[in-house]
């Protein structure tokens, strides 16, 4: 593996890799921001595999403009792209992010490339996840999750263990099951509501988008007569994910309603259903991954939706077909 560094030198790599505690014969080291000499090592020392870092900080000297600029950023992304495909090596190219996220330079950059990878995360947060956006040679639906620990980022094959911290939890707390690609995992979601003493409502959302949030307010106070139109409500997902999944609908009333009426949850019990707009609990998708998910985990009670309803030898399902009946099971 041949490691290009353009932004670092090899005393700082050296530094960061004892921090690390990297030592490995395969991985070669060179620090250049020439794109030209940068490609005749590679033909001198043919790698396996090349590591770009960072795209913005590598100019090809027959282009006019700094390194950085739109020009150099597409001129030595098609350089990359064109030698690994002619070599037959594959290219990992880092690049910076904007402000709002996105890969930095011109768009033309994630056309010119086969799979565009996103870290996500909070800066404060520990985890991060590995999305990919783009992906010419399989799903772009797969997630890898990660932990930032002192020696690197470490791989969590369980991270249901980490998004769930107490298994009796408090008015205001319900556990779901977020399906991302092929992986699920059990994650809490919280909400706070308190009469609003600032003048109108407040509706704060961390996690979900907010306009989720106004929707299934509007479907609690119009099925279930709850006057949360004159209360606070904040709603969040633990771990600072953010996530789409439909199947949170169900919990995150759940919390709502524990929250309003000051009550705690049932005990190891799970919600997974999509809310439509008329309170029907709607299917979701590959219930039985969910509901396996949560057996694993020791859970007793999985409320579903009933039109998902199928055998299972553990016989700890509950079916619910209309919001209505979220009090029974909640608090009978």
């Amino acid at each position: 593996i041949l490691y290009v560094s353009g932004e670092e030198s090899k005393q700082q790599i050296k530094h960061r890799s004892d921090r690390l505690s990297i030592s490995n014969d395969n991985l070669h080291l060179y620090c250049s921001n020439s794109a030209e000499q940068i490609m005749e090592i590679i033909a001198r020392d043919n790698p396996q595999m090349v590591v770009i870092d960072s795209v913005q900080s590598i100019a090809c000297l027959e282009q006019s403009g700094i390194p950085g600029s739109i020009s150099q950023v597409k001129e030595v992304t098609l350089l990359c792209t064109q030698y690994a495909k002619q070599k037959d090596i594959p290219f990992f190219i880092i690049g910076h992010i904007t402000k709002e996220g996105m890969v930095a330079g011109p768009k033309m950059i994630e056309h010119l490339v086969d799979t565009v990878l996103y870290f996500e995360g909070d800066g404060n947060n520990y985890l991060k996840i590995l999305k990919a956006t783009k992906n010419r040679f399989g799903s772009t639906n797969e997630i890898g999750v990660f932990e930032m620990r002192p020696d690197g980022l470490t791989e969590i094959s369980n991270p249901s263990r980490l998004f769930i911290q107490d298994d009796h939890l408090a008015p205001g707390s319900a556990i779901g099951c977020v399906l991302e690609g092929t992986r699920t995992f059990l994650i809490e979601v919280q909400a706070l509501v308190t009469p609003a003493i600032y003048g109108n409502a407040q509706r704060i959302a961390l996690g979900i988008d907010h306009r989720k949030l106004a929707l299934l307010l509007a479907i609690i106070e119009k099925k279930l007569a709850l006057k949360v139109r004159e209360r606070d409500v904040f709603v969040n997902l633990v771990g600072g994910l953010k996530v789409n999944d439909p199947a949170l609908d169900l919990p995150f009333i759940a919390a709502i309603i524990t929250s309003f009426e000051d009550r705690p949850p049932p005990a190891k019990t799970i919600f997974i259903g999509e809310i439509g707009l008329n309170g029907e609990v709607r299917a979701v998708s590959q219930i039985e991954k969910r509901v396996n998910e949560a057996i694993k985990l020791g859970y007793d009670r999985i409320v579903i939706p009933g039109k998902n309803k199928f055998e299972h030898k553990k016989k700890q399902l509950r079916y619910i077909n209309y919001l209505e009946e979220i009090y029974s099971i909640l608090f009978s």
